[in-house]
């Protein structure tokens, strides 16, 4: 996991240059940690020419966790393996990191240990954390309104218009309330991210 935070846009991705290991193995490791990370403003996070991006919420991350049958864990294990095997920058707001470890803390069955290494595992995830930037916060609220959404659903889709990129969800009324905005796509419809 990478953080962006409040410096330069020349931060990098965790972990050893070319090596991407799979989630689905559990062997994909960050040597980097959240306090030795350069960090970077929401308004400037990096924008690679080469890598596409894409913006995923809680409901699609937490699938890539799940090991039983569960609707679109396929899809979503599918889409894991498309970004680990190509460019492509994977971009969450913090808030995600709070809504996963409250879905692992009330809706598993994981005792403390598991808590603690699920909430570890976390960390080797390929993905860059955008701060809450006053501007992000903002667009939030406005599309939450306009939507009807909560405000933590709409601080998905905030980030993926501030990047120009797709906001993946597994969240039905998420993508129903959303549909409209181009940048709204379902998990079961993603296709490739070429």
């Amino acid at each position: 996991m990478r953080h962006s935070g409040h410096c330069s846009p020349k931060a990098k991705r965790t972990g050893a240059p070319g090596r991407r290991r799979s989630l689905l193995s559990r062997s994909w490791s960050s040597s980097g940690s959240a306090s030795g990370t350069p960090r970077i403003s929401s308004a400037t996070i990096a924008r690679r020419a080469t890598a596409a991006k894409i913006v995923v919420d809680t409901s699609v991350l937490i699938k890539w966790f799940k090991t039983r049958d569960e609707d679109l864990v396929k899809e979503a294990r599918t889409l894991l393996a498309e970004v680990e095997a190509r460019p492509c920058e994977v971009h969450v707001p913090a808030l995600l990191l709070y809504e996963v470890g409250n879905v692992l803390l009330l809706k598993t069955r994981l005792g403390a240990t598991g808590l603690d290494d699920a909430v570890d595992h976390l960390e080797t995830l390929p993905f860059i954390v955008a701060p809450p930037a006053t501007p992000l916060l903002k667009r939030a609220a406005r599309l939450g309104r306009e939507l009807g959404l909560t405000f933590y659903d709409a601080s998905f889709i905030a980030l993926a218009v501030e990047l120009d990129c797709p906001c993946v969800t597994a969240d039905r009324r998420l993508y129903d309330r959303a549909r409209t905005l181009p940048r709204v796509r379902h998990l079961s419809r993603v296709g490739s991210l070429s």
